[in-house]
């Protein structure tokens, strides 16, 4: 009867010590999982504002190559006015305040959507840097998401080692 208890003890003993490691087996595996899921979820946070501002420079592009037309068409229409002007002082000295004031609205014109083209391109670049720092955060965190895996492996196998040797 001795030897039976004596058996059934140890059996006792090591399944308790199994349970131990089992559990902390999936206590570290459920610490890894969630590194993985806010891992995950920065990721998507990422892809996401990539997205936006993927959206934001193609209609920042599509915006400025709307903007640089209309400035070819105020300079083409710049250009006919100050030749008809020229032709028309010829003929009638009385033109000339219109035609003066048609230039004058066309030189405001042109420096507005100067401006305006200015601003849009200092967007742009903005929205180039942006999506940059974005691209280097999704870098870093990537790598920094393989080390904590790899650290959390290593300590994982360290400790599975320690308690078996």
């Amino acid at each position: 009867v001795e030897g039976k208890c004596g058996r059934e003890a140890v059996v006792s003993t090591q399944s308790t010590g199994v349970s131990k490691k089992i559990q902390e087996t999936v206590d570290a595996t459920k610490v890894v999982m969630k590194i993985q899921k806010q891992t995950d979820d920065s990721i998507e946070d990422i892809l996401k504002k990539i997205d936006e501002l993927e959206v934001e420079l193609a209609q920042g592009q599509e915006t400025e190559k709307q903007l640089q037309s209309n400035l070819n068409h105020i300079q083409d229409n710049q250009l006919l006015l100050r030749n008809q002007h020229k032709a028309r002082l010829d003929k009638r000295l009385g033109l000339f305040r219109e035609l003066k004031e048609n230039v004058e609205e066309l030189i405001e014109q042109n420096v507005v959507s100067a401006e305006q083209y200015n601003k849009l391109q200092a967007k742009h670049l903005k929205a180039k840097s942006d999506y940059q720092t974005v691209l280097d955060q999704k870098l870093d965190l990537e790598t920094s998401v393989k080390e904590i895996v790899k650290v959390t492996v290593s300590y994982i196998v360290k400790v599975q080692c320690s308690k078996q040797g």
